[in-house]
């Protein structure tokens, strides 16, 4: 049973839904085996489709006038470790940053880690506290908020590594999107 009554009735009305589609489609191999496993639904009705990263994620290099411009505008101070997705509970936000501080030491002090996701103002303010907490800097993790595809797929471009800590994923878009930029890729093997 979950904690919030409206959230448990809302999963309960579409895995209904699951359960009587004539198909349902899952984007891995992993994501099929969990709905057959775990939310109960026919093997025979569930079909891995797989998933793609579109042709724009492809590696792009950058004028010194395009790079400085790109790197304003978005607030970036040097290397870049990007993490890019969600905020909720299992994508791992806290260890992230705590990792990150506990690396600071090891890494080139031009080391900035910048966190791309949608962020509420107290969320924001929760992980910046974390970050005072550990001892960095305001600028040494940045919180971008959203921000639009052309600017994305800059910092996919420009970052130095993509880190995705994910405790459950049944498939990480990011770490195949940052692949096909040529980036080098951090992640759990969950």
């Amino acid at each position: 049973a979950l904690q919030n009554a409206v959230c448990e009735l809302w999963f309960a009305g579409n895995l209904g839904h699951l359960r009587r589609a004539a198909v349902s489609f899952a984007i891995s191999e992993s994501g099929t085996l969990e709905a057959v496993n775990l939310l109960g639904l026919s093997k025979e009705k569930t079909v891995n489709v797989s998933t793609a990263a579109n042709s724009v994620f492809a590696p792009t290099k950058y004028s010194k006038d395009e790079d400085i411009a790109i790197r304003q505008r978005l607030q970036l101070n040097g290397k870049i470790l990007l993490y890019t997705g969600g905020i909720e509970h299992r994508k791992n936000i806290e260890r992230l940053i705590e990792a990150f501080s506990k690396s600071l030491s090891t890494l080139d002090d031009n080391f900035q880690l910048v966190i791309v996701c949608s962020l509420e103002l107290q969320e924001t303010m929760r992980l910046q506290n974390l970050c005072s907490r550990l001892g960095m800097s305001r600028n040494r993790v940045l919180f971008t908020g959203f921000i639009s595809e052309p600017d994305l797929l800059s910092l996919y471009n420009l970052c130095d590594a993509f880190v995705f800590p994910s405790f459950h994923d049944c498939f990480s878009l990011p770490d195949f999107v940052l692949m096909h930029c040529c980036v080098a890729v951090i992640a759990s093997n969950t």
